[in-house]
């Protein structure tokens, strides 16, 4: 008689662990970028933070993909896709708002963009992004404040006054704000989709495209184009999303932590982002012509941009945009 109710007391024991070594929720996280890219540097803190905040409960799995972000994005809204990290444009067809982030030249440098992205209106913009599209849009992460905007490559000339953009083929992501300033500009955008963007300007598809410096650097597309302009054109703050079904995998006191974990990595990656932005900027004058901030006549793109684009933005965002510029003055 002892030695069954040993053998049921240990049966349920064994349950017992059992159902707790399984009550672990694991959350597939994918991205599309290189190594050393925001999408790595801020999902590896991210993914540190859930498991000691959630004591391991909430496991974060990293996946990389060559899935483009319009695919990311429809993954996410149906939930075949856990959660994932995407630019702008895996939601702009959802809520165009959710454009204004990108456009060229709105923010004044990374202070400005800091307290828009992280404050009330960048709140505002991914709750409206996340009831249309059917997610859960946790937090914008961005690039370093200071260094991380968008920079120009091509393969033809050096770029420092707005007449040099003249006919030059531009790769342009699918962000409406991006093709109006490049029109404006003088420039030919071209729509590719980051996967085939290495190879469009290998084979001259398009002379140049706008990036990163820990893109250009991660990519490589220093070896396909021979000039670097940094000019910070724009930002392209990404989101880290949840499918509801995946969110909703978690209780609320898991879902509490997992959020302060987003946004606590968007305070943290920047820094490390910035460091290896001065790191990719050492090595890329190795192997490009660089045009430094000082050569480049900046202003005059932005007086060409407030005189051709910046109307139709106001139309296209409305009060929105005039709420972004005026941000901390």
């Amino acid at each position: 008689m002892k030695k069954i109710m040993f053998l049921v007391v240990s049966l349920i024991l064994i349950g017992l662990i059992s159902g707790m070594v399984s009550a672990k929720t694991t959350i597939k996280l994918v991205y599309n970028a290189g190594p050393g890219s925001l999408h790595e540097v801020s999902s590896t803190i991210f993914r540190a933070l859930v498991r000691d905040k959630t004591d391991g409960e909430v496991e974060i799995k990293i996946i990389t993909s060559n899935m483009n972000e319009r695919a990311l994005g429809e993954g996410l809204s149906i939930g075949t896709i856990d959660a994932a990290v995407t630019s702008g444009a895996a939601w702009v067809g959802y809520e165009s708002l959710v454009g204004i982030v990108e456009t060229p030249f709105i923010f004044r440098d990374g202070s400005h963009a800091r307290k828009v992205l992280l404050g009330p209106i960048g709140e505002e913009i991914l709750a409206k992004a996340s009831k249309k599209a059917g997610v859960k849009i946790l937090t914008y992460w961005d690039y370093a404040w200071e260094s991380g905007g968008r920079q120009l490559t091509n393969n033809i000339k050096p770029i420092k006054v707005p007449g040099d953009l003249a006919g030059l083929r531009i790769r342009n992501p699918k962000v409406p704000v991006f093709q109006l300033a490049i029109e404006s500009l003088g420039a030919i955008p071209v729509a590719i989709a980051w996967p085939e963007l290495y190879m469009a300007l290998e084979k001259g598809v398009v002379d140049g495209q706008h990036n990163q410096f820990l893109h250009v650097m991660g990519v490589k597309f220093y070896e396909v184009q021979k000039h670097i302009s940094v000019i910070n054109f724009a930002r392209t703050p990404h989101t880290l999303t949840f499918s509801n079904s995946a969110w909703n995998k978690l209780s609320g006191k898991e879902q509490k932590m997992v959020l302060e974990a987003a946004r606590e990595t968007a305070i943290l990656a920047p820094a490390k982002l910035a460091s290896g932005d001065e790191k990719a900027i050492e090595e890329l004058a190795k192997k490009m012509q660089v045009v430094h901030a000082e050569q480049i006549e900046r202003e005059a793109f932005i007086k060409i941009l407030e005189e051709k684009a910046f109307p139709e933005y106001r139309k296209i965002f409305g009060e929105w945009f005039d709420r972004i510029i005026n941000t901390g003055l």
